[in-house]
């Protein structure tokens, strides 16, 4: 490049250095600005460069032939000469139109402390692309800081967004720490509340420690009146969001008269969320949908994408309590290739666990296991601070206790105990489940019943986010156990949210499955059965129709043994190990061994896989990247891994090597059988 660039004249040699600095693409205008040069007096040396292959025309403006061209071009130029063409570059482009994210890169390379023009457009950069590239964001806003004095008017507002943007592309702890040593700094009250507004705001962090954020801020003299709405409904949502319910109620008329009096969108926005999850709490599940749908739809107007990705979350949720789960999957669809597409990682992460919560509830064990081992594998207690965490970690228990995959059930055993031992009280009620859980798949009823009575405010369940058939095991625990307050609080949930939910064809099922269960009321279980098939609900279903078994065998024992045989072939076709072993010894006990013809499910080729883990296969095997094939299935690349893992397992094989020789798929499903474990 340089001997080209020493070819040509001195004119045009100004001409392609100055317009590097312009970006890939440029107007004669902006060259003749920068080269502070008429017009016309540019049309020979910019001729010699169109002749020269430098330039092109596209689109009425001129561009480099190649972004190569214009790199070569610039590693030309000295670095202190660049940096200043860069950051004049910027100001031209600017004050012709260019919208701040264009020429925030330039500035960011080029500007010094204390450049005001740069500080305040890369913070608009900043939060122009904080939802759809947070990583990016977080370095604009981050640069803007370097730039900025201690004392700048837009201190806290640039922290307040790095501290977002970190958090939202999945950095949450480097996001704290970074927030944490900005208010070290001596900042002015309303920028340091505004700094604690964003820590409060972090959905991953620890529920007390945002708890903990906005009462600092909120003890702060001279807060805007609108800020501290935004924190009073902040911390309403955070003491609800943590466990502390009672709390949260005590805290909502201060945050509804803050809000009404300010009209700030903020926290009108936060307290609609702290509304609506306080009647989800509370279980009146279809106020909750409306309030949560009525915020998503304020939220979006609002512009406020982000945190309308959880309320759209929590809506689904509940809806697949209702006997809604068509509306629940698209829900996460949607949310998982917005996430994907804005680069959310924290969002992805979100709705990828809830999506596989979602498959255990409807019967899709092993696909949910999968991605639940893959999003928790490195998890040892210590980062599940947030509910959506516990409830996640709770499914993966589920999940291996059914699957009688006793590797993950002591795994989610000493996660569970750190658990247990720190966070919120939340965080402890799903230590708790998860631990009786682990008891259970051991076959300890008593220990089971143990860890839930171990509580510092008695057995509970979590409320946020719940599971209304959790009181069928809590249910099997209580009558195993011979444990009548616990059964009697099992009871008294499921007739209230009964009561509060008559519409729901899975609440009214639990409700009757647990009625039958404690009372060994057949006519009770069997309704309980019904209504679980009728909501497809399978696991649900199989658990009904087994009690329904065991009840009739002393009444009809023939019927008996044909609901028990149903119960075993239902939890066959589910791949619930651990249940069709019960089922199975108890019939076995009883003597019947020829009235049953169950398939077993194969356990190694090509049938033994999910259809999530052959479409993996297929793809890997094409030569796909775990990272790739992450993109095209909506997946995380811990999923694919974790996915690819049965596979190589299943197939009997060590490498991708040895997948992608397999071939074509269906002409190699029954051939392969050799040994090896480990795809990385």
């Amino acid at each position: 490049m340089r001997e080209r660039l020493a070819h040509l004249s001195v004119p045009a040699r100004e001409a392609v250095i100055v317009a590097a600095s312009l970006g890939r693409r440029f107007s004669f205008t902006d060259m003749a600005e920068m080269l502070d040069r008429p017009t016309p007096d540019l049309l020979a040396p910019v001729g010699e460069l169109l002749d020269a292959d430098l330039f092109i025309e596209r689109d009425a403006k001129l561009a480099f032939w190649h972004d190569i061209t214009r790199e070569a071009v610039r590693a030309g130029v000295p670095v202190s000469a660049r940096c200043a063409l860069d950051r004049q570059a910027a100001t031209v482009l600017l004050e012709h139109g260019a919208l701040p994210v264009e020429v925030a890169h330039q500035l960011a390379a080029s500007a010094e402390p204390g450049d005001a023009v740069a500080i305040t457009t890369l913070l608009q950069a900043a939060k122009a692309v904080v939802v759809t590239d947070a990583a990016t964001a977080a370095d604009f806003a981050c640069r803007a800081l370097d730039l900025s004095p201690l004392q700048h008017p837009q201190r806290g507002e640039i922290v307040s967004i790095a501290a977002v943007a970190l958090h939202t592309s999945g950095n949450s702890s480097e996001a704290i720490t970074f927030a944490d040593a900005a208010l070290r700094d001596t900042l002015p009250a309303e920028q340091e509340a505004q700094v604690r507004l964003s820590i409060a705001g972090m959905f991953a962090i620890s529920a007390d420690a945002r708890v903990e954020a906005g009462r600092r801020a909120l003890s702060l003299p001279d807060v805007s009146p609108p800020l501290r709405a935004a924190h009073l409904s902040c911390l309403a949502y955070n003491l609800l969001v943590g466990g502390r319910i009672e709390e949260a109620l005590r805290s909502m008329p201060e945050a509804r008269e803050a809000a009404a009096a300010t009209g700030d969108p903020r926290a009108l926005l936060i307290l609609g969320v702290a509304e609506a999850g306080l009647a989800y709490a509370d279980e009146r599940f279809d106020e909750a949908v409306e309030l949560f749908t009525n915020t998503a739809r304020e939220g979006l107007a609002a512009g406020e994408n982000t945190r309308i990705r959880m309320v759209q979350m929590y809506c689904g949720e509940i809806m697949s309590h209702l006997d809604r789960e068509d509306e629940a999957f698209a829900i996460a669809r949607d949310g998982l290739v917005s996430a994907q597409r804005d680069r959310q990682d924290w969002i992805y992460e979100l709705y990828e666990t809830w999506q596989a919560r979602l498959w255990l509830r409807f019967g899709r064990i092993s696909e949910a296991a999968a991605v639940l081992e893959g999003r928790f594998e490195l998890e040892d207690g210590t980062r599940a601070v947030a509910a959506l965490d516990g409830a996640g970690l709770c499914a993966m228990a589920r999940a291996a206790m059914h699957m009688a995959d006793t590797r993950q059930l002591r795994r989610a055993g000493e996660i569970g105990k750190v658990m247990l031992g720190r966070g919120a009280p939340v965080i402890k009620q799903h230590a708790a489940w998860m631990l009786a859980l682990t008891a259970m798949g051991d076959g300890d009823m008593k220990s089971a019943r143990e860890w839930l009575a171990g509580l510092a405010d008695g057995p509970a369940l979590p409320r946020f986010p719940q599971d209304p058939t959790d009181e069928m095991v809590l249910a099997r625990i209580a009558a195993a156990t011979g444990d009548d307050p616990l059964a009697q609080l099992a009871l008294a949930n499921v007739r209230r949210r009964a009561a509060a939910n008559s519409g729901s064809l899975a609440i009214a099922a639990t409700h009757a499955y647990v009625q039958g269960l404690l009372s060994n009321d057949a006519r009770e279980l069997r309704a309980g059965a019904d209504g679980f098939e009728r909501c497809r609900r399978p696991l649900e279903w199989a658990m009904a129709t087994e009690d329904l078994g065991s009840c009739l065998l002393t009444s009809d024992h023939e019927a008996g043994v044909a609901a028990l045989g149903q119960a075993l072939a239902g939890y066959t076709d589910l791949g619930a190990v651990w249940d069709a072993r019960r089922v199975r010894s108890q019939l076995r006990d009883l003597g019947i061994r020829r009235r049953l013809v169950v398939r077993e499910p194969a356990t190694r080729g090509w049938a033994a896989m999910t259809a999530a883990e052959e479409s993996v296969a297929r793809l890997v095997a094409q030569g796909l990247t775990n990272r790739e094939v992450a993109e095209r299935l909506f997946l995380s690349p811990h999923t694919v891994n974790s996915h690819l893992r049965h596979v190589f397992s299943k197939l009997g094989i060590k490498s991708r090597v040895e997948l992608a020789r397999l071939g074509a798929l269906d002409a190699g499903r029954e051939r392969v059988d050799i040994r090896g474990t480990d795809p990385t």
